[in-house]
């Protein structure tokens, strides 16, 4: 046989066996001796290549991963991802809201850098979006959340009353039952025991009920009940014109109102002036 074709077969079995073993995901080892021109084919597993950095949350921009915290009470969530614990940092990736003072989730949330854990005591209800992103040597993968923020539970009837075809005086009553008094639209509102009227005169009350963060339970426009108003006063003449009540005070003392909403409940007193002689 002619050495030179020989040595041909011997350099392209090689290099086949080379490819072969490099396709298995091996590193091919090849030794030739000069003398016999013989060749050695020795296989050794590479090290595996390392997955790409993903969370083990499966989530996209059309499916993120839904998190539901309450207003007023500690929250935590832990990302992970495929890497060894320790290997990568995390972050918060949130776009700017509509305007320079819109409230952002990471206005009372945040993520560990080195533990992924998401904490925080969310302050207003309400939804936002975000994406939690965790980085190791220079690569990324990305987390998209949908954090819901659920007002707690009702401390009471944020409640509004006025006079009919007037914009003022006005009176706004906390759920714990603190009245302020503003007496023209531009004045500053002062606290004052009752609601003051006269005998006859009619008070528009409505209300909703309100978190201890002030946030609205379930506002009648987002199918929550409509508020309702009592008075401890039997005469007291109450009708309703589409959402708001109407109460007519009968007579010259104190009344105890009461405005309810979503099972909530916030008591006032209208004080009613006796007639001058």
């Amino acid at each position: 046989m002619n050495t030179t074709t020989s040595s041909r077969r011997r350099a392209a079995l090689v290099t086949a066996v080379a490819v072969a073993v490099a396709a298995a995901g091996s590193t091919a080892v090849l030794g030739v001796d000069a003398a016999s021109a013989s060749t050695t084919v020795t296989s050794q597993h590479a090290a595996a290549t390392p997955a790409p950095l993903a969370f083990t949350q499966s989530s996209s921009a059309a499916h993120p991963i839904a998190l539901t915290a309450t207003a007023g009470k500690a929250f935590a969530y832990t990302f992970t991802t495929n890497a060894k614990a320790g290997s990568v940092a995390y972050a918060m990736d949130e776009p700017a809201g509509p305007t320079a003072d819109s409230p952002r989730a990471s206005d009372h949330f945040s993520v560990n850098t080195n533990t992924g854990v998401l904490s925080g005591t969310g302050v207003e209800s309400g939804i936002w979006d975000f994406q939690v992103v965790a980085l190791r040597n220079g690569v990324e993968a990305h987390a998209y959340v949908q954090l819901t923020v659920r007002p707690g539970a009702a401390v009471g009837v944020r409640t509004y009353v006025s006079q009919p075809n007037t914009t003022a005086p006005i009176w706004y009553i906390a759920p714990n039952g603190v009245i302020r008094q503003r007496l023209t639209p531009t004045s500053k509102a002062t606290v004052v025991k009752t609601v003051p009227a006269v005998r006859l005169e009619q008070l528009i009350v409505t209300g909703v009920a309100v978190d201890a963060e002030g946030n609205v339970i379930k506002a009648p426009d987002e199918g929550g009940d409509v508020s309702t108003v009592t008075s401890n006063v039997t005469s007291d003449h109450v009708t309703r014109t589409g959402a708001q009540d109407t109460i007519t005070i009968s007579g010259a003392w104190s009344h105890r109102l009461t405005v309810t909403q979503e099972h909530a409940h916030t008591s006032f007193t209208v004080s009613v002036a006796h007639a001058a002689h």
